[in-house]
């Protein structure tokens, strides 16, 4: 599991950096999020720990 200030390769979102992780704010399921702010780009990805989209250490 990677830790926030990691930077990654997130699928089409390409070189982003940890922000957090944990469940989403006002979300009532248990499941665990990574908040991603992309390094080439704007805005904010959030993608789940156990999900199928293929990401790297940077």
């Amino acid at each position: 599991m990677y830790q926030a200030g990691d930077r990654i390769i997130y699928g089409g979102s390409g070189v982003c950096q940890v922000k957090a992780v944990g469940p989403l704010e006002g979300s009532r399921e248990d499941r665990l999020y990574y908040t991603l702010e992309p390094i080439y780009g704007s805005g904010i990805v959030y993608a789940p720990v156990d999900g199928p989209v293929f990401s790297r250490p940077s």
